[in-house]
């Protein structure tokens, strides 16, 4: 356990922190959460938290494994999360005591479904006993730290309203840029990555989603 390399509990490190960046996810649908380690003072090895997720919100499984994209790791490093009551157990390590590369920058992305009746709003998740070591056992330890999560009534990409991200939500948002918008566009699910503009960006990530299978409108 992480916790046992924190034999000393460093102050110093003020400015350094674990923390979810805010994101959207549509009912029904799956996003990206992303975990980023800030580390202006110090190097670090290896870290664990607990994930707490909002009530119709779950991480997503892959041939029975949680989805765990890792970041700035060297090749000795692993992560795994594990299935708790009421939480996600996230642990990254090193087999060899490496450093993660960088002082900031995005270390964990996970996949996160939202159920098809949640309701759309505003919820709040939390990283908890987020333990951080560095390779001579020091490292600190931070209680909690609270993210965002906007459930949006909508799937972003679904422009046309049928249910589904395919070719004729990209075909109607190029119509939208260049004029001629379609009847019963909705302009919220055209702005795909959330930079409050509908432009060429949204249809280049649109492209992305469209050979996905369609996911239920709530």
């Amino acid at each position: 356990m992480i916790v046992a390399l924190l034999a000393i509990v460093s102050r110093a490190f003020a400015e350094d922190k674990l923390q979810v960046k805010d994101f959207k996810v549509g009912s029904g649908c799956t996003a990206k959460m992303e975990i980023v380690l800030t580390n202006p003072d110090a190097k670090y090895t290896a870290f664990e938290t607990d994930i707490y997720l909002p009530e119709g919100l779950q991480l997503v499984k892959q041939d029975d494994e949680y989805k765990v994209e890792t970041s700035r790791t060297a090749e000795s490093h692993s992560a795994s999360v594990s299935q708790k009551t009421g939480y996600y157990k996230l642990v990254l390590s090193s087999t060899q005591n490496e450093e993660l590369s960088g002082s900031e920058g995005t270390v964990i992305t996970l996949a996160v479904k939202a159920s098809s009746d949640i309701k759309a709003g505003n919820k709040t998740g939390y990283l908890k006993k987020i333990k951080l070591a560095r390779n001579d056992n020091t490292g600190i330890i931070i209680d909690e730290e609270a993210f965002e999560i906007e459930v949006l009534s909508y799937i972003p990409g679904d422009v046309n309203s049928n249910g589904e991200v395919d070719e004729n939500d990209i075909i109607a948002i190029a119509q939208h840029i260049i004029g001629q918008t379609p009847d019963n566009f909705d302009m919220d699910a055209a702005d795909v990555n959330g930079d409050k503009t509908i432009d060429a960006a949204d249809i280049v990530i649109e492209d992305r989603k469209s050979g996905s299978a369609g996911m239920p409108r709530p």
